[in-house]
């Protein structure tokens, strides 16, 4: 929907969006990338190793992303 809300989360489990079952480094459900308003976001969903957005590390809280930044 055009400015609406769109989510989507990555992790191993394969109910995930998208699943990427071989990486030990993943949580079952480990990150959720969203869209609210036109704006893109990261949230980490309260990982062990949490999840680094650019220079930053979250552990369930979110930041808003910017283009060419890296999600690892």
């Amino acid at each position: 929907t055009p400015g609406g809300r769109i989510e989507l989360t990555i992790g191993r489990h394969a109910e995930n969006t998208i699943a990427v079952p071989s990486d030990t480094g993943l949580n079952a459900r480990h990150l959720q990338i969203y869209r609210v308003a036109g704006q893109w976001y990261c949230r980490d969903l309260w990982t062990a190793t949490g999840t680094i957005v650019g220079n930053k590390m979250l552990r369930g809280n979110s930041v808003q992303l910017t283009p060419g930044v890296v999600v690892r």
